[in-house]
């Protein structure tokens, strides 16, 4: 650790497991969400659409909450024939109001994310993969419905990416994860990969966020999970 830097905490919650009523809550939320759209997303969206309307086709990368963006480069790295799209709703860790193009093959962008989720899906476009890097969770039991799993836009997510890579330093908050995507698309097909959690092996820090937890001494986790484009039916209960 940087002899400046504090020491990160662990996540603290009284759960000791996957949340007792996480089916029940998922049940609640499946139907798609009604609110109209923050408006600032709605030309965060038209602007993004724009930039990438105009470049030749390519797959799209979604970093959800990239705070500063350094997590983007990183994925550009990793992606090389793909746009890296960053975004998150903090203009301080953005350091912007609207759509930034930074390099060649990244654009970021102040957006609300549910709201984008649903604006993708409504439009028929698809991200070939979203990364979810810390840190969301939520950890109080009464804040299930934060959690991105528990969140009204968790399935406009499955109708408009294909895959799924979600980091954390708290393991419940991704074995809920993984229960709430079988709930929804049913267990994976022999073809598609598992969607299981496993400890992060050492590595290079994909975000400042990792790096701070890695340094602190933290265990850290990963998710990985793949599943086809079909999208859902509107208001349809889980697959499977």
């Amino acid at each position: 650790m940087a002899p400046s830097e504090t020491p990160s905490r662990e996540v603290r919650s009284p759960q000791t497991g996957p949340h007792p009523r996480l089916l029940e809550h998922l049940a609640r939320r499946r139907h798609a969400s009604l609110r109209p759209p923050a408006e600032h997303t709605e030309r965060a969206a038209s602007a993004i659409w724009r930039v990438l309307d105009e470049a030749p086709s390519q797959p799209v990368i979604l970093d959800a909450g990239c705070g500063t963006a350094e997590s983007c480069s990183a994925l550009a790295h990793a992606h090389p024939q793909a746009w890296i799209l960053g975004v998150d709703q903090s203009l301080h860790r953005l350091g912007t109001e609207g759509v930034a193009r930074p390099d060649d093959r990244m654009v970021t962008a102040r957006a609300e994310l549910g709201d984008l989720f649903r604006l993708w899906r409504v439009s028929g476009r698809r991200f070939e993969k979203v990364y979810f890097l810390y840190p969301n969770p939520w950890p109080k039991p009464e804040h299930l419905f934060r959690r991105w799993h528990g969140h009204p836009a968790f399935p406009d997510l499955l109708a408009c990416s294909a895959a799924l890579e979600a980091r954390s330093n708290w393991r419940i908050y991704l074995e809920e994860m993984e229960l709430a995507l079988t709930w929804f698309l049913g267990p994976p097909e022999a073809e598609e990969p598992l969607r299981a959690v496993h400890r992060l092996p050492p590595g290079p820090p994909i975000s400042p966020f990792e790096r701070k937890y890695a340094r602190s001494g933290q265990a850290l986790f990963r998710l990985t999970a793949s599943f086809d484009l079909t999208p859902p039916a509107e208001n349809s209960g889980p697959r499977g």
